[in-house]
């Protein structure tokens, strides 16, 4: 009976000894993963993009790194770039206009909609070896005919076709527009205006005022107001030089090295990390 007994409470024991071995095993696993989960919030990261390419200082409210980040223009905040593989085929949220699928693979296009997530674009950026590529670009410029009313309209913000040429704005504008001004229109007007003869060639009041090579010179318009020359009847008229951005390649650029992408520690979740 004692005998029982005994092997009855060493049972209970050994039982009651795996339990605590158990609990033991399942708070070092929660340990170790707190520990895990703790370590990688206090260590991750993040990319931030600054479109004003400041230098970085943690107190400024800076954008999350989009794929808009990329390829928006330079003039409306972006990088002006593409987003590349690791094969160097071009990572798009959908084809552009003209290419369809079954063009897609020949013009090297990948279609991947999840880049607009910010996390999986990343991820990619990182470990994938997804980057960037920059265009190497030209500038070239288009002459088109132009006249004092398209001038007026540009700088006011107005079409062709709204201007009062009854008004006294109008015609004040007309009355102090002389030939200096298109000699010397991208001060005065932040345009690029000239004066040709139906040669093509330049026309100046002066052989200082020539921005080129080609031209001639017309005392007659040195402190003249364009109203009051016929040009016409000198077989003359104004041009307008619009100056374009024309892409001829494009070279890789190492996205941890482009003007405004930072690579910070992402401090967002430490507080609850903490």
């Amino acid at each position: 009976m004692g005998m029982a007994a005994s092997q009855a409470r060493l049972s209970n024991v050994e039982f009651e000894g795996q339990q605590i071995n158990q609990a033991r095993s399942e708070l070092a696993d929660k340990t170790a993963r707190a520990a895990a989960e703790y370590e990688e919030a206090m260590t991750n990261r993040r990319l931030l993009f600054d479109p004003l390419r400041q230098a970085y200082n943690d107190e400024n409210n800076y954008e999350v790194f989009t794929y808009d980040s990329i390829v928006d223009s330079v003039e409306n905040g972006g990088l002006g770039m593409r987003l590349i593989d690791a094969n160097g085929k071009i990572i798009v949220p959908h084809l552009p206009a003209g290419i369809d699928e079954a063009m897609a693979e020949a013009n090297d296009y990948i279609v991947d909609e999840k880049v607009y997530d910010s996390h999986y674009l990343e991820y990619n950026l990182r470990n994938s070896g997804w980057n960037l590529q920059k265009p190497d670009t030209k500038t070239k410029t288009s002459w088109t005919e132009y006249d004092l009313a398209q001038i007026y309209a540009d700088q006011n913000g107005i079409t062709r076709d709204k201007i009062d040429t009854t008004s006294d704005h109008y015609k004040n504008f007309l009355d102090s527009f002389k030939f200096d001004d298109i000699f010397k229109s991208e001060a005065r007007l932040g345009m690029n205006l000239r004066l040709v003869n139906e040669e093509g060639k330049e026309v100046v009041a002066e052989s200082s005022q020539a921005q080129t090579k080609n031209y001639i010179v017309d005392t007659d318009l040195k402190d003249a107001h364009l109203k009051d020359v016929n040009l016409t009847s000198k077989g003359y008229k104004m041009i307008f030089g619009k100056i374009e951005k024309i892409v001829t390649g494009w070279f890789n650029a190492d996205w941890r090295s482009a003007e405004g992408v930072f690579d910070v520690l992402d401090k967002d979740d430490d507080g609850e990390a903490e």
